[in-house]
């Protein structure tokens, strides 16, 4: 494994890369609260590929001094890493929130991406909880106060659930993903910081004209990200392959994407 680091005025991105040697690459994105660790397992099984795994900002030691990250900032430091990489064409893998940085990757780069993989991706399909906290000024102020509380953010979770307004597997998921301050505070500069790191079901669509480029996996079992809402999203474009496992959110976060096809 190799670590690197790009540096600019205001965000430090640090990565690892695995399998170094190897000819195609895979560019993976993780999940909320891991680091590009995630993927040495995943990196050991399939040596053919050189892994070029990113720590999203607010992770690892990847920092960002910025409020906003826009898709147009994204394509500029992307553009310079891998340039730096010397990597011309590759795959693209996202699971959960890292879902977001692949689909906009891939509308970005697309020319130049063979396939994307995206694993219970946040940012495809609008989420109104997503919208309430962080499409308003005020609506953010609200989600910053409610990640400095922890009791508030908990009896609030537990409201919505004994009301109807979420599963109580949402509920279950949620209280473990903000468990503490520190997991709170890195949730609300996610959603807020990363708040339009995203790319519509009918976006994606148009982007897609042949088949064997796109594979999206669902679980059936996941309270975060509901299968059906983005099936129903995506079943229109028959070059888009989904599988919905009898998986769970956290399971799926281990699942060998590079296997499924």
């Amino acid at each position: 494994m190799r670590a690197g680091k790009l540096l600019g005025i205001d965000y430090v991105l640090e990565y690892n890369i695995f399998n170094s040697g190897a000819h195609a690459c895979v560019v993976c994105f993780h999940g909320f609260g891991q680091t590009a660790e995630m993927f040495n397992q995943l990196a050991k099984a399939h040596p053919n590929y050189k892994f070029l795994a990113i720590n999203l900002f607010f992770h690892g030691e990847s920092t960002m001094k910025a409020s906003l990250l826009t898709p147009e900032r994204w394509e500029q430091i992307f553009k310079q890493l891998i340039q730096n990489e010397s990597i011309d064409t590759f795959d693209v893998a996202g699971y959960s929130l890292g879902g977001r940085f692949a689909l906009v990757t891939y509308q970005l780069f697309h020319k130049r991406i063979r396939k994307l993989t995206l694993v219970a991706p946040d940012g495809l399909v609008p989420n109104r909880w997503f919208r309430l906290a962080t499409a308003t000024q005020f609506g953010r102020f609200i989600f910053y106060i409610m990640m400095h509380s922890g009791v508030f953010t908990t009896i609030l979770i537990r409201s919505a659930a004994s009301a109807g307004l979420i599963s109580h597997r949402l509920m279950d998921f949620s209280l473990t993903q903000i468990k503490n301050g520190k997991a709170r505070k890195l949730l609300y500069q996610c959603w807020t910081v990363f708040r339009l790191m995203v790319l519509l079901p009918h976006d994606l669509s148009n982007l897609c004209k042949e088949p064997g480029r796109v594979l999206v996996v669902l679980g059936k079992m996941d309270p975060m990200i509901k299968a059906s809402r983005i099936t129903d999203g995506l079943k229109s474009n028959k070059n888009i392959k989904i599988l919905v496992l009898r998986s769970s959110h956290v399971q799926l976060g281990s699942a060998d994407f590079l296997s499924l096809s």
